[in-house]
């Protein structure tokens, strides 16, 4: 398989990790095991991009307690509106025998950046927009409008409805938004370290 896998949709998504993880069980020389996950975030911050600046501090995971929630806050600057018009790829990067396996996947929506953000990420999205005004609901256009945001001790749950089923371990993802006519620049990225552990 490929280092750098692209996919379109949620279903091709859900399959490849199902393979994924099917061979990396069946595999003699990793030990890895896939399954229902909890998301324990090491840390999450701003990447370069023409946009957006935020920061964000996280409480720690508590594994004695694992389906407490993260705790989240920071601040988003955002200089220009945030809609649909942006296109947005996640890159997921693996750390495998102490170093990391870059573009472990990449995962490319060629539009609906907000939507597709608000739909695959709902827990994060919905502790950014909580106090902007932007409604949460899916039925609902989803776009952003510019202007600072303070986000103030939300709880975060960090699941993704597309990838139930996850291999076990240490991952890196950073999320990048571009729109169709400026793809030499990011307007909007951030990046996410995480482990996915056993749901208990």
């Amino acid at each position: 398989m490929s280092a750098m896998t692209s996919l379109r949709s949620p279903s091709e998504l859900w399959a490849f990790l199902l393979l994924l993880a099917f061979s990396y069980v069946r595999s003699k020389n990793i030990n890895t095991f896939a399954g229902p996950y909890i998301t324990n975030v090491l840390r999450a911050e701003s990447c370069p991009s023409v946009n957006i600046q935020w920061s964000a501090r996280l409480s720690h995971f508590n594994p004695q307690r694992p389906y407490d929630l993260q705790v989240l806050s920071g601040k988003f600057n955002i200089s220009e509106d945030f809609g649909d018009n942006y296109a947005l790829s996640v890159f997921l990067d693996k750390r495998s025998n102490n170093q990391w396996k870059e573009n472990f996947f990449v995962y490319k929506f060629a539009k609906g950046g907000c939507s597709t953000f608000r739909e695959h990420m709902p827990g994060l999205f919905n502790a950014v927009v909580k106090n902007s005004g932007l409604a949460v609901n899916k039925k609902t256009t989803c776009a952003l409008p510019r202007g600072n945001f303070v986000v103030r001790n939300e709880s975060v749950d960090w699941s993704f409805p597309s990838a139930p089923i996850m291999p076990y371990g240490r991952y890196r993802f950073r999320f990048v938004f571009q729109v169709a006519n400026d793809t030499d620049r990011t307007h909007m990225c951030g990046l996410v370290e995480c482990i996915a552990i056993p749901k208990p």
